[in-house]
């Protein structure tokens, strides 16, 4: 059985994955409210003015990562609806998702980046998102493999 990465890499439809990812996260971002979440709508709404494609250049850069923090998930999931398999170990998976995106924002050259980051990592925000985009990419290769 391949990888989810192979899967991943493979798949002519790629692309259009980034791009559904960089729409989950926009919508992520454009949907919370509160005084707490203003300086990410700031910080994104900058983000996105400066470098209008650095999201989706930022998806493309992180989902080899990211099927790579999943891919153990996705050989242990038995053949059943791998985004069903993501419910089940939601919190876990979150949190390698977590994990391998602050590795690779301490590597970026962005300091808006670095900064709409910053706000969250280590929060419940974090994972809610983390969550969303493993179900995304595991609804994917649910729908190609």
């Amino acid at each position: 059985m391949p990888t989810l990465s192979e899967i991943v890499a493979q798949d002519a439809n790629r692309d259009q994955l980034v791009k559904q990812m960089s729409q989950v996260v926009t919508q992520f971002v454009n949907n919370k409210s509160g005084l707490s979440f203003i300086p990410i709508k700031m910080g994104f709404k900058a983000l996105m003015n400066s470098k209008p494609d650095a999201l989706d250049k930022g998806m493309s850069r992180l989902l080899p990562e990211l099927c790579g923090a999943l891919d153990s998930y996705y050989t242990g999931h038995a053949g059943k609806s791998f985004a069903d398999f993501i419910d089940k170990s939601k919190d876990k998976i979150a949190q390698d998702l977590l994990d391998k995106t602050q590795a690779r924002i301490e590597k970026s050259d962005n300091s808006t980046a670095k900064q709409v980051w910053g706000f969250f990592k280590g929060k419940q925000d974090g994972k809610e998102i983390a969550t969303q985009l493993a179900k995304l990419v595991a609804t994917h290769v649910d729908s190609v493999a």
